[in-house]
C-alpha cells in the first residue's frame, strides 16, 4: 500500500496534469476490436499482467476512463446488491466472507477502485494470501496512478478526475483526507461533468490542503446507463 501512496504523491506533486483526457478518442478506441485499446483486451491484460499497464499510461488511461463507455458500466446497476453485501461484510469486519463477496464482485466489475482498496484491507486484516494481496495492490496502483497523472486537485483546471463518486471518496481517504472535516459544494463544470469543491473546516488544523477539486464524470455515467 505504501507504494501506491508514493506513486500518487509523486504524480500529484509533479507530473499530474501532463496528460489530457480525450474522451471522444477513448470512446472510439475501446469499442474498436482492432485497436490495442479495445476494452476487453485491456481488462484481460489488467487482470493477468497489470505491471504492463503500470508502465503504459495510455493503456491505463483507456482502461480507467474507458470504463464509462464499456458494458461493465452499462451493467453496473445489476451489481448493486452484491456491492452493498460486500461493503456491509467488510464494515462488520467479517473479512473472510467479505473476501469471497469481493472476489465475486471483481469477476463482474474488474475495474472498480473502491472494491480493490476495500478488498486489500480485508486480505491484510485477515492475514490472507500475500500473493493475492500483492496482485490487488498492483491493480489498485494502476488506477490510482492514472487518476494522479491527469490532475492534482489544486485548482478547477487541474482537478482530480474520477469516474464515480465512490472513487472520489476512496481517493480522498487514501490521501489521508477525511471528508467529514470538509464541506463540499458542487457545480456543473460542463455538460459532461460535475465539479466537487472540498473546503476544509476552519476548526481543523491538520496539515492538509484547504481546498481540493475533484471532477466527476457523473452525467456521462448516467447517460450511458440509461442507453
Amino acid at each position: 500500500m505504501k507504494n501506491i501512496f508514493l506513486s500518487v504523491i509523486l504524480f500529484a506533486t509533479g507530473l499530474s496534469f501532463s496528460q489530457i483526457i480525450d474522451l471522444d478518442r477513448i470512446s472510439k478506441e475501446i469499442t474498436n476490436s482492432e485497436s490495442p485499446f479495445f476494452y476487453e483486451k485491456l481488462v484481460e491484460e489488467f487482470s493477468t499482467q497489470p505491471l504492463i499497464l503500470l508502465s503504459d499510461s495510455l493503456k491505463s488511461q483507456h482502461l480507467y476512463y474507458g470504463k464509462l463507455y464499456s458494458n461493465y458500466y452499462k451493467k453496473s446497476a445489476e451489481f448493486k446488491s452484491t456491492y452493498l453485501k460486500f461493503m456491509k461484510l467488510a464494515g462488520a469486519k467479517k473479512y473472510l466472507k467479505a473476501i469471497q463477496s469481493g472476489e465475486e464482485l471483481l469477476e463482474k466489475d474488474p475495474v472498480n477502485l473502491m472494491v480493490y482498496m476495500s478488498l486489500i484491507t480485508c486480505y491484510k486484516n485477515s492475514k490472507g494470501s500475500e500473493k493475492r494481496t500483492k496482485e490487488l495492490e498492483i491493480r489498485a496502483e494502476v488506477l490510482m496512478k492514472t487518476i494522479a497523472s491527469c490532475g492534482d486537485g489544486k485548482s478547477k483546471k487541474t482537478a482530480f478526475k474520477v469516474i464515480s463518486s465512490g472513487d472520489e471518496i476512496t481517493l480522498l481517504n487514501y490521501l489521508g483526507i477525511n471528508p467529514e472535516k470538509y464541506s463540499r459544494s458542487s457545480e456543473k463544470l460542463n455538460p459532461e461533468t460535475i465539479l466537487d469543491i472540498w473546503t476544509k473546516n476552519k476548526k481543523y488544523t491538520e496539515d492538509h490542503r484547504n481546498i481540493i477539486y475533484v471532477e466527476i464524470f457523473e452525467n456521462i455515467s448516467k447517460k450511458i446507463i440509461k442507453n
